[in-house]
């Protein structure tokens, strides 16, 4: 898809230079507030009242996201398990550490140790090179 197909699906666009100014649909706008641009090979958007990008934009106007880019995107089957490590071992290493000192556990943060847990087993069970952070 190139960035003026893509620009005919929004609201009011007005290209400025090699950009458009666009309504958002992300927020259903009336006035244009966000912006799309095409840089190498990929077109992207920012909307700056609501701070949407352009994956979400994409998705507000059911376009599918990887025709915004010009090569498919190679993206390694586990990037999320990888991505959020550091955030549960925080997490996890907290908790471990009230449990410890005997302090009272909200549901929810139990809930969120557990969903960091499970994410760690999996990432084990995968063969998927982590450190493990402990007090």
């Amino acid at each position: 898809m190139t960035l003026d197909e893509f620009a005919d699906l929004f609201d009011k666009p007005r290209k400025r230079g090699n950009s458009y100014s666009v309504c958002c649909p992300v927020h259903d706008d009336s006035n244009p507030s966000a912006q799309i641009t095409e840089k190498d090979g990929k077109i992207l958007g920012h909307c700056f009242s609501c701070l949407a990008n352009g994956i979400e934009m994409a998705a507000a106007l059911g376009v599918n996201p990887s025709m915004l880019f010009s090569e498919s995107l190679e993206r390694d089957a586990h990037w999320m398990l990888k991505k959020t490590q550091q955030n549960d071992d925080t997490i996890i290493l907290i908790h471990d550490s009230d449990k410890k000192q005997g302090r009272r556990i909200r549901y929810q943060d139990y809930q969120l140790y557990r969903q960091c847990m499970a994410r760690r087993s999996r990432r084990r069970a995968l063969g998927l090179y982590q450190v493990i952070i402990e007090a």
